[in-house]
């Protein structure tokens, strides 16, 4: 697979994201509904022959599918491309960081971040377990942070359906989960229930308390090295025989309620910690932050800010990454215009775009064809380009971006201001819409 293949003739693969489970992630702009996209596509490798690849296909496939969960990633679509013969699997595109880039940049943060990411991810595993579905490979890698503060429990390709009717391959080959967030039962016998996905999460809770893995030295703010098998082995004894540190040992300000249920999350005995996520839920409840509290001490995205504002809107985007995005055509033929009626033929092209609801992809077009009009025939030039730039600045407006709005205008006004002559009606009609903006 390469950038620009077209998965089902209608998921154009961008770039990789990631790899999980037994398939390579990419970010793809999906050509129907013209937007973006994570693809999952699943090969056959050395280790996973096409009968492997096709029970996991669908093992993931349904034990995600049918769960409704904010920290949970949306399915779209399953199926077999129909060129290659590689089964894909398409998501939710989340875009942000994982814990692990998370922890590498920002540690050390607030406890109370600690505290509304293990929130966020016991609610969204608590929904898995009820099913019963159980994660078995949760680490930081597997966590989205999303840019407006939400969590996503990512990679539910060696999942667990505790369930008699729902059959449950495996693979001889590898032995699955990862090594420093495997449960001692998991080590030593290769159970499978809710409560190995706990210890799981008492190993991420230790991580973003102290800086640094349940029994490793290493901080979390260096890259990690690829162990060696004997690494590994003393790492998995440890699990399964060593009392870990008490946190507070490590950093006095975790208070010690949180000390406390964090080692009781890494009980060896499964009886002895939470059952399920959502008994984990409860525990944390009465600690998460609340509406009304005051949000520091914590970089951006900030997963506290869906308990603190329930119901608000999305953290508006700085700086969005669209570079990956596929343009539209009207886009590649605005770059490609050479006359005014080209662009005029593009703006058309957006405004029906806009009228039927795709106002995201119409603003981007219009954007192009200003820009690109601009730098041919001139910022103010006045048989297009000022019209081209007013429908695009009125776009914005309309689209509840009055401030962009506003500074497009603004901007139009400077320049017309200083190539035209006092008493100019367009000059005063410009003026006359950018004073309306700004006091409205």
């Amino acid at each position: 697979m390469k950038p620009g293949v077209k998965i089902n003739q209608r998921y154009e693969l961008q770039c990789r994201a990631g790899k999980g489970g037994m398939g390579v992630v990419w970010k793809a702009w999906d050509l129907t509904l013209a937007r973006p996209v994570a693809v999952k596509v699943y090969a056959p490798t050395d280790d996973y022959q096409p009968a492997d690849i096709l029970a996991r296909f669908r093992l993931e496939a349904q034990s995600t599918a049918h769960l409704s969960h904010a920290g949970l990633p949306a399915i779209y679509d399953v199926g077999e491309d129909g060129r290659s013969g590689n089964y894909f699997l398409v998501m939710e595109f989340v875009e942000g960081l994982t814990l692990r880039e998370y922890l590498k940049k920002n540690w050390p943060f607030d406890v109370s971040v600690a505290v509304a990411i293990a929130g966020q991810f016991a609610s969204a595993l608590a929904m898995a377990h009820d099913v019963p579905v159980v994660h078995r490979d949760l680490k930081p890698e597997n966590i989205m942070l999303s840019n407006d503060g939400f969590l996503k429990v990512m990679d539910f390709g060696i999942a667990s359906v505790l369930r008699p009717d729902v059959p449950r391959p495996e693979s001889t080959r590898e032995e699955w989960g990862t090594a420093g967030y495997k449960a001692p039962e998991h080590i030593e016998r290769g159970a499978k229930e809710p409560s190995s996905d706990v210890y799981a999460m008492g190993c991420i809770l230790y991580e973003m308390l102290a800086g640094r893995g349940v029994f490793s030295e290493q901080p979390v703010t260096e890259t990690t090295a690829e162990e060696g098998k004997e690494t590994l082995y003393l790492l998995q004894q440890r699990h399964m025989k060593e009392r870990p540190r008490p946190v507070r040992e490590l950093r006095p300000a975790v208070p010690q309620w949180l000390d406390d249920l964090t080692l009781r999350l890494l009980e060896k005995d499964p009886g002895d910690r939470p059952a399920t996520a959502r008994e984990v839920f409860g525990l944390l409840a009465p600690h998460l932050p609340a509406p009304g509290d005051r949000l520091t001490g914590a970089p951006p995205p900030d997963c506290r800010w869906p308990f603190v504002h329930p119901g608000a809107p999305p953290v508006p985007k700085q700086t969005p990454d669209t570079s990956w995005v596929r343009p539209a055509p009207s886009v590649e033929r605005g770059l490609n215009a050479r006359s005014r009626a080209d662009f005029r033929k593009a703006a058309e092209h957006a405004r029906s775009v806009a009228a039927a609801g795709r106002t995201q992809e119409a603003e981007r077009v219009l954007a192009e064809a200003v820009a690109e009009a601009g730098r041919r025939f001139g910022p103010v030039d006045r048989s297009l380009v000022v019209d081209l730039r007013i429908e695009h600045a009125e776009m914005l407006v309309g689209m509840g971006r009055t401030a962009e709005g506003t500074a497009a205008y603004r901007q139009l006004l400077d320049e017309l201001t200083r190539t035209s002559r006092r008493g100019d009606q367009l000059v005063r009609k410009v003026a006359d819409r950018w004073n309306e903006l700004r006091n409205s």
